[in-house]
């Protein structure tokens, strides 16, 4: 067994059971007095398991102790208390060496007995035999007739009698053998010691093992001799013949009535029980998060984790007050179970079915795989992969150095390896060989095993044991919406979605029918609130069936005339005309109609599935801490439809879980569903329908019996037996393009069937343990086993391709999403969903294989073929342990192997690509251009791939073996900053493959040492300026949002000043008892000026320290309202009691708006913290983050000339020192800008929403660098949400953030090729019609200028290229530039870049001193046009040509004034006011040169 049951001592002392303390009832069941006083009112019941436990472990129900379904002959005998006997039998662990079993019997009470006790703790056994013997009155209590009894190797239990047994007890006896007849008579002679010794008189030696077929043959020849002699005899009274007999490997049990006077008497009760385990129910709770979690205690019963047996429990009443889990043997049937425990019923009598079955069941034998074959199936390399849930931190660093990396996924691999060979027909090949692949995505959230799934639209339904239905969004891969779908402590078994309805079968006997209306999903339903249209689900209504066991397999047809198929693609909604078929433990297969499923008409009340989640739970874990394989914080809230159900009947209801369990929940008393083959008993299965599958016409069911059935509804018999399989066939598939149906056994093979010729087409061997399921879809069959093995086969020709591992747990369930997103999707045991790519295999020609995923159409979107080359970059990206931090040679190694990695995926994309190392020992920059054209914009795109390093405890998953998980992508670096870098990457992949990209320029420029001060990064980029040339744009995502729900566009970052202060004293540390008092201590000094630094409130004291500050203004103060930051909330994630201010917006303001100063670490000479050194020297490290306007030299020395003026105060005679570690620039974004602009169209367009503007606390002085640099607008747009976790353990980051955030920046870099497009067109257009005017103007008379200056001939406002941006002056100096590039030194600089622009493009606002009020807007980009004339001096003005690119599209402004001198770059000087270029007022006069063509690289 899987799970170690729970621990029950039976019929023992009152004892705790999980939380709940019961009273142990003993066990009492059916039965009737026999003549000779022997048979008594016995209760019985036996358990097979398939493996030992201590007996202990296993499941004796305390239950009451009244036998409420014991007959006594015409009526019910009272209940009464058993104290006159019981017994147990059982046999050893180890029974090929020990096959003769045990018994203890007692004529005391069981549950008053200390042995029994005693030995419950020590015994271990796989099978059970337990009776309680309630003896008529006056009959004899005696040990020797307590049951069961034993004989050579065989238990036997009789619950009944033998009908007048004084006048056939001679007969019988006389039929034994001497040994049998001096059993019987050492045991009492009782007709159920006649009996056994009956069955015993059919075996020459009792310790031999025979078949089940022969032990079945023998047990009812007994029952046929009996019968015989009552008539030889003429006996009248009722003879009850349930026998229970077992050799220690097969149980098997008989449920018979004789009655000459009423062939309709009812017999002795007998049920059956069989699932997974018997134990304990799990009780389930709906979590804050949302998850629904198991806990312990609740009444015993039956669980299911899949399709097959692993424990059957024989018992005359039912062993729980829930029945649901029993099923009545049927009157006259004989019940099998064999060694490896497959259940078999049939009629006794009916030898030529249940021989049939057992004879197909016992020839079961897993043939090894070839070799080649069993190689394939081997451990690979992904096996490990899910360890990193389990194992956290130790799969992956632990011993880096000589670890084995994982499979890669490098662009230079193909999909197949070299050598490989196509696989032979039926055996399968190796071709494909065990598939390093692992999934795409883990789906967490049932706590128990996923049973079923089911496809419809963009949702995936995954049906748990744990009694719920999940509802997932397949683009997103995030959970919409729990449906509780069972009675508490019960298992979803089945669903199907038929159209617009889905129906569901559980453990509690019911069959369920949801209705589902609305939208059919979209990437923008992953934000609150948005989407296109609500989808609802509700339920349509509920039927209870009850006395054939648990409904295993479920199917639906749809009505005659409609399309077949389910999923909501077909389209419409269900009308109740389909027919649903069901398959029963009880080995029947019924129907009824779609419409008893349903309430009567009303308007459906709707379960919306895109909820919002109230997550409140740690974001920092990805997985609960209770299970690995559990998350409750990843799951939004639990939705109860206890609020739509509707009344069964007029008046008030139950809701559905508060129902009893044996209540019908219909509108009415629908008639039992109508079974097929009824009468035919020949026809009918032999064991439990495992399995149903629709092929038109017919219905195929597979059961226990190993035998596929071929049903015809319309004539409602058994068209056609297939035989072949040599195990319980547990799955079905219709493959009804191919004319096939494909079923899967426990005898490891999968059969194919041409239903034409209703032969076996093909027997498919790839596996080694159980197969659970198939599905089928794009050209492939896939196959899932117990060992969780998948087995891919190509369907066109049913050969073996490849074989994949990622969690040891069986695949209970497979299934194909639609066309449009090609994901397969696996159910395990643990409860995991797992989302898988579809095969790609590669034909001869380097095309995609007919018919498979690899040759249709690649699609745009989230999982179009592009993102998933994407995702799996993505994962190699993290892979590589770049921690730039560390001084460890295997990181720097994995720096520089990272950066390759870069190089090479751009250089497969089509970037022209460079390595930049100006430092050594430091990680290279990577610099990669796509498009070199002059005419276009350029937008330079900078990230880094550096990541902190990754050693927390509390990681998990492996940090650097990428998991998607739930909707989120887990590892370090996934969200700061290799997955931004990514989305960049691949946005220019699509928009190249998309022919979009050749209207502009892309550089990336992506660094390996942005967590380390960036040292050599400005270095590198002077030395290569000529890559930048061009830029209009700079692209950054290194970010998070605010919160979770809203995008946002970060405008602004304060700047930081790292100083260290040291103060030393004596030349070598004291004691403090000694020195103490004499000496001025240098910690004293320290503490001391630094106390003087900051107040108690925050503020800063150092002088003038606010002096450049502006106030804020009211705009920003709205922004801050805007943002609704909840002040509880951010103290109780803080885990501070109280702020130094009071409002969301002063806390805003405070965070982002306001210079602070902090003392970051107090350090002295004091090697061992001993109390009793005086240091010789004190050390403090002081951080200073800087706001727009501070100069951070003039803050440098304000702060140095504080603690100097402070520290001489104290008149010590120690030695000051303070040193600057490190400066770097604020930046601060104008939002008005077309570039600002151009991001928040595309956000809202991807996101449904427009984003918040925000500001950063923090500190990235390579923005301020590269925009005072290249003289270019910088953009921050936030990929990540704020619970990312960058830089702390369980890093991530959302899968539709990521996917989003790669539209987002495709959405701006096409709206900066529309724009070049449009410019460029209107230049034409102007020069066009500029030539024709200066013609016109030739052949006509000069126009004299007028007074007032202004030109002689107005210009043509036909061409006005748009504005886009407010430009407003600049007005500060960014010290994050090198002295060589300052104003001064810039156009030296730029001599031999013609391209590089010396004017921004899009200008940065001027942030006026204090009191200043801030300069008007001016449509100037650079320089400020001075007053002058209006008008230029030459004798005729002609239009000057366009601007280059990147000025004209992004609004530089131009002006020049008399006679105004040419610039180096095509533009003009300062100048008077004139006439309109580019948008702007500008000067007349000046000329252009033509000479602003950018030259090649």
């Amino acid at each position: 067994m899987t799970s170690e049951l729970p621990t029950i001592r039976p019929a023992t002392a009152p004892h705790t059971t999980g939380t709940k303390t019961q009273t142990p009832r003993t066990t009492v069941a059916q039965g009737v007095a026999g003549e000779g006083g022997a048979g008594g009112l016995e209760g019985a019941f036996s358990l097979l398991l398939e493996t030992s436990k201590r007996l202990n472990h296993l499941p004796a129900k305390p239950c009451s102790f009244a036998a409420r379904e014991r007959l006594c002959e015409t009526h019910y005998t009272p209940p009464c208390i058993n104290g006159d006997g019981f017994g147990i039998g059982w046999y050893s662990a180890d029974i090929a060496k020990d096959a003769e079993p045990c018994i203890y019997r007692s004529t005391r009470p069981a549950w008053n007995d200390e042995n029994l006790m005693q030995l419950s703790e020590k015994i271990r056994s796989h099978l059970l035999f337990a009776h309680v013997r309630a003896a008529t009155p006056g009959s004899v209590v005696a040990e020797r007739l307590c049951h069961p009894f034993r004989c050579g190797r065989y238990l036997f239990m009789h619950n009944g009698n033998v009908g007048g047994f004084d006048k056939v007890r001679r007969k019988l006896m006389d039929r034994l053998n001497d040994a049998c007849f001096e059993f019987a008579v050492a045991n009492g002679a009782s007709d159920t010691v006649v009996c056994f010794a009956l069955f015993l008189n059919t075996f020459p030696d009792h310790m031999t093992t025979v078949s089940p077929d022969v032990l079945r043959k023998n047990t009812e020849s007994v029952v046929e001799l009996i019968v015989a002699t009552c008539q030889e005899c003429d006996v009248q009274e009722t003879s009850l013949l349930n026998f229970v007999i077992s050799d220690g490997l097969t149980l098997l049990a008989t449920r018979f009535v004789y009655d000459p006077l009423s062939p309709h008497s009812s017999p002795a009760s007998l049920y059956f029980g069989a699932g997974t385990a018997y134990e304990s129910k799990r009780t389930t709770t709906a979590c804050p998060g949302g998850a629904v979690v198991a806990g312990t205690g609740g009444e015993y019963g039956m669980t299911h984790t899949d399709r097959r047996i692993k424990v059957v429990i024989v018992t005359s009443e039912p062993l729980s007050d829930n029945h649901t889990d029993w099923v009545a043997v049927p009157s006259n049937n004989i019940l099998v179970v064999t060694p490896d425990l497959h259940l078999l019923l049939a009629p006794i009598g009916s030898s030529a079915s249940m021989s049939s079955a057992l004879e197909n069941i016992l020839s079961m034998e897993r043939k090894l795989l070839p070799i080649e074959l069993q190689d394939a199936l081997g451990p690979v390399a992904s096996r490990a992969v899910l360890g990193g849930i389990e194992g956290g931190r130790e799969g992956g660093r632990a011993g880096h150095k000589g670890q084995n990396r994982r499979a890669s996924h490098s662009p230079q691999k193909g999909q197949r390896e070299e050598g490989e060979e196509e696989g032979d027909g039926m055996e399968g090949g190796a071709e494909g060989g065990g598939m390093a692949q692992r999934a795409r995505h883990v789906i967490l959230g049932h706590c128990e095993s996923a049973l079923a799934l089911a496809v419809s639209g963009p949702y995936l339904f995954s049906g748990s044991q744990d009694g719920s239905i999940r509802v997932w969004n397949i683009e997103t891969f995030t959970l919409d919406v729990v449906v509780p779908c069972a009675d508490e402590g019960h298992s979803v078994l089945a669903l199907v979605v038929h159209k617009d309805v889905l129906y569901t079968t559980s453990s509690d006997n019911k069959l369920r029918a949801w209705g589902m209306a609305g939208r059919k999903g979209g990437r923008k339903g992953g934000v609150e609130g948005e989407g296109e249209g609500e989808m609802s689900i509700g339920l349509l209504g509920v039927v209870f069936i009850e006395g054939m066991g648990h409904p295993i397999s479920l199917a639906v047809a749809a009505a005659p005339g409609e399309e077949e198929g389910g999923g909501r693609e077909g389209g419409g909604f269900a009308n109740g005309n389909e027919t649903v078929y069901m398959g029963f433990q009880d080995t029947s297969v019924r129907r009824m109609k779609g419409s008893v499923v349903r309430f009567p008409p009303s308007p459906l009340l709707p379960v919306p599935l895109s909820l919002p989640n109230t997550n409140t739970t740690d974001p920092t874990s990805p997985i609960s801490v209770s299970s690995p394989y559990t998350s409750s914080s990843l799951s939004p809230s639990t939705t109860s439809l206890h609020h739509h159900l509707r009344p069964p009947k007029s008046g008030s209801y139950t809701p559905q879980n508060s129902a009893p369990p044996s209540a019908p929940c219909s509108s009415s008393s629908p008639s039992l569903p109508e079974r097929l083959g009824l009468g035919d008993y020949e026809s009918h299965h032999c064991g439990p329908v495992t399995a149903l599958t629709l092929y038109p016409p017919y219905i195929v069911s597979g059961a226990g019996d190993g035998f596929v059935k071929v049903w015809s509804p319309a004539t409602k018999t058994c068209y056609r037996t297939l035989q072949g399989h040599h195990g319980s066939v547990l799955t079905l598939l219709a493959g009804r393009e191919e004319g096939v149906v494909i079923s899967g056994s426990r005898d490891g093979t999968i059969k194919v069937w041409d239903m034409e010729s209703f032969s076996c087409r093909r027997t498919l061997r790839g596996h080694n343990d159980d197969v659970l399921s198939l599905a089928i879809g794009a050209g492939w069959l896939f196959s899932g086993a117990a060992d969780g093995c998948i087995v891919v086969w190509r369907l066109e020709t049913l050969t073996f391709y490849r074989a994949f591992q990622q969690a040891e747990q069986a695949v209970q369930s497979l299934v194909v999403s639609s066309d449009r997103h090609q994901l397969l999707f696996s159910g395990l045991e643990g409860g995991m969903v797992l989302a898988w790519d579809m095969p790609h295999e590669v034909s001869s020609n380097g095309g995609g294989r007919e018919g498979g995923v690899g040759g249709r159409k690649e699609e745009e979107g989230v999982n179009g073929t592009e993102f998933l080359r994407m995702e799996e970059c993505l994962s190699e990206l993290v892979g590589y342990q770049s921690v730039s931090v560390s001084e460890d040679d295997f990181h720097k190694e994995e720096c520089w192997r990272c950066a390759k990695f870069l190089t090479s995926l751009l250089e497969r994309l089509g970037a022209s690509v460079k390595m930049v190392s100006v430092v050594e020992g430091r990680s290279p920059v990577v610099l990669a251009r796509f498009g070199n054209d002059p005419s276009k914009p350029t937008v330079t795109m900078y990230g880094h791939y550096d990541v902190v390093p990754a050693t927390e405890r509390t990681w998990k998953t492996d940090p650097f073996s990428m998991m998607a998980i739930n909707g989120y992508l887990y590892g370090r670096g996934i969200t700061d900053n290799k997955g931004p870098i990514m989305a960049m990457i691949f946005a220019l992949k699509e928009m190249k493959e998309q022919g979009i990209l050749k209207d502009m320029n892309a550089v990336l420029l992506l660094e390996g040492e942005e967590e380390v001060s960036s040292e050599g990064f400005r270095e590198s980029v002077l030395q290569n300026l000529h890559w930048f040339r061009g830029t209009g744009l700079i692209l950054q995502a290194n970010s998070t949002w605010i919160a979770d729900e809203r995008p946002c566009l970060t405008y602004g970052m304060r700047g930081t000043i790292h100083l260290e202060v040291r103060i030393h004293g004596p030349k070598r540390n004291l004691h403090s008892g000694i020195d103490g008092g004499a000496v001025v201590e240098p910690l004293n000094d320290l503490v001391g000026i630094l106390a003087t630094l900051v107040d108690a409130r925050g503020m800063v004291l150092v002088p003038d320290f606010y002096a450049e500050v502006e106030e804020v203004s009211q705009e920003e103060l709205e922004l801050f309202d805007a943002m609704n930051l909840n002040i509880d909330a951010y103290k109780a994630s803080l885990g501070v009691k109280g702020l130094t201010c009071n409002s969301g917006r002063e806390v805003l303001a405070g965070r982002w708006r306001q210079p602070t100063l902090s003392i970051n670490q107090v350090a002295s000479s004091n090697p061992t913290d001993s109390y009793s050194i005086l240091p010789k020297a004190a050390m403090a490290q002081i951080s200073v983050r800087t706001v727009p306007c501070q100069n951070p030299t003039r803050l440098v020395d304000l702060i140095r000339a504080h603690l100097r003026h402070e520290f001489g105060k104290r008149r010590s005679p120690n030695d000051l020192f303070i040193e600057v570690k490190k400066v770097g620039d604020w930046w601060y974004g104008d939002r008005g800008a077309e570039a600002f602009g151009m991001a928040e169209r595309a956000i809202e367009e991807v996101w449904g929403q427009p984003p918040l503007y925000v500001r950063e606390g923090g500190t990235m002085p390579i923005t301020a660098f590269l925009e005072d640099l290249l003289k270019a607008p910088a953009l921050h747009l936030p990929l990540g949400q704020s619970t990312d976790n960058a830089h702390l353990p369980n890093e991530r980051i959302r899968y539709l953030n990521l996917t989003n955030g790669k539209e987002i920046i495709k959405n701006i870099l096409g709206q900066v090729g529309e724009r070049s497009r449009m410019v460029l067109q209107q230049a034409v257009r102007a020069t066009v019609e500029d030539k024709q005017k200066q013609q016109q103007q030739l052949q006509q008379p000069q126009q004299p200028h007028s007074r007032n200056g202004s030109l002689g001939g107005a210009l043509d406002d036909s061409f006005r290229p748009p504005d886009l941006c407010l430009a407003v002056p600049q007005a500060r100096r960014a010290s994050s530039v090198p002295s060589s590039t300052s104003s001064s030194n810039l156009n030296i600089a730029h001599n031999h870049l013609t391209p590089l622009q010396t004017e921004p493009l899009v200008t940065r606002p001027s942030i006026a001193r204090s009191n200043t009020p801030t300069p008007p807007f001016s449509g100037f980009a650079h320089n400020q046009s001075s007053n002058g004339s209006r008008g230029g001096e030459r004798g005729g003005w002609t239009r000057s040509p366009p601007l280059s690119p990147a000025h004209a599209l992004f609004g530089c402004g131009a002006g020049a004034g008399s006679g105004g001198a040419r610039t180096p770059t095509g533009g003009f000087g300062d100048g008077g006011k004139g006439g309109k270029v580019g948008g702007t007022q500008g000067g007349g006069g000046g000329d252009w040169d033509g000479k602003a063509a950018f030259p090649p690289l």
